[in-house]
């Protein structure tokens, strides 16, 4: 188990240990912990030295709510394939992750998002590989996907929730389209220009004509014009308050430190294009605490939170953290702007003892 991850990705399979007799293994975010072993627990900051041929459920977060890191999911997918012999199951927890991302760690056993965290209803998603959800539920493989998912779904699902996923889907489409529409080749992803015509389509209930107008792209590349544009507005935003908060000496960001690595010598495991975070920034103040920051904060219209964010008492020891009342968070998206950060900052130099 990953240190780092949210607990929902982390008391299910202690209390699931316990109830088998299984024992647990910690993937720790730094080496403070290394290498120390306790009864029926032992921590690393290298996974390979924790998985082994009888390792069966590995889980980690595709980025921290704490730390915002994203990790590379396919060296751990290789490793603990390679080592299992198949037989263990890697479940990434993509909460935090998939707003910014728009994608999954294709190579996960499972991927678990939560659609209200990508501006959808409140909804859960599992996302499996089919062969695997048929060797868990022990059933024929002729079982058709309908029917397959029926063995996980009980009861009567949110038919009002799957329409809004359904909607989700094309608002980000939606994103793409207009970024497309208006320049054409965005940043790497190449759109010939075409004309784009009406289309005349009847409803079926009532038949009145609904003019829509189709786009020369497909669903996938409108969809990965929305990742670029949404990468490139976060990253702008991320590296403003970043940039201003390491200028703050009375400042701690709470951030990876490069310790985490799926082999000794394989490196660290963020992802390899621009060491990619979430722009999710998480600090402790060294004389204001977090929960006075976030009322400040708020009592000036610029909403944040402070508390621990459901993490496991494991990275807060890592961290360093327990003399904190928490820690403050600010979560931003690809609707900020610039002029949000900049009021941020405003706020924030008001504060007594700031500097």
């Amino acid at each position: 188990i990953a240190s780092e991850n949210h607990l929902a990705n982390v008391t299910p399979w202690i209390k699931a240990a316990e109830s088998v007799g299984a024992r647990i293994k910690w993937w720790t975010a730094t080496k403070c912990q290394e290498q120390q072993s306790s009864g029926t627990e032992e921590s690393s900051s290298v996974l390979s030295d924790l998985v082994t041929e009888r390792t069966r459920i590995v889980a980690v977060s595709h980025a921290s709510n704490i730390l915002g890191r994203v990790r590379d999911i396919s060296p751990v997918c290789s490793l603990v394939r390679e080592v299992t012999m198949n037989k263990g199951h890697v479940v990434v927890d993509g909460v935090a992750a998939a707003p910014h991302l728009l994608s999954c760690g294709s190579q996960a056993s499972w991927y678990v998002v939560s659609l209200h965290k990508l501006f959808g209803p409140h909804l859960g998603c599992l996302i499996g590989k089919r062969s695997i959800a048929l060797q868990v539920a022990n059933i024929e493989c002729q079982l058709s996907n309908e029917k397959l998912c029926r063995e996980y779904e009980m009861g009567t699902m949110n038919y009002e929730a799957c329409a809004g996923a359904i909607a989700l889907k094309e608002y980000f489409n939606e994103l793409g389209i207009k970024a497309w529409r208006r320049s054409g080749d965005y940043e790497g992803v190449h759109c010939h220009s075409q004309t784009q015509t009406a289309q005349i389509t009847s409803t079926q209930a009532s038949g009145d004509q609904v003019v829509e107008r189709s786009s020369a792209l497909s669903n996938s590349a409108h969809l990965s014009i929305a990742r670029t544009c949404i990468f490139q507005v976060e990253i702008r935003l991320l590296h403003s308050i970043l940039g201003y908060l390491r200028k703050i000496s009375r400042v701690r960001i709470i951030e990876d430190v490069g310790d985490m690595k799926v082999t000794l010598d394989g490196g660290c495991i963020s992802n390899s294009i621009n060491e990619r975070r979430i722009p999710i920034v998480t600090f402790v103040h060294e004389l204001i605490p977090s929960s006075q920051i976030v009322e400040h904060c708020r009592n000036h219209g610029v909403i944040c939170r402070a508390c621990k964010f459901l993490a496991t008492t494991k990275l807060w020891d890592e961290m360093n953290l327990n003399e904190y009342d928490g820690v403050v968070r600010f979560s931003f998206a690809h609707y900020n702007n610039i002029s949000d950060i900049q009021r941020t900052i405003y706020v924030l130099e008001m504060l007594r003892e700031w500097r």
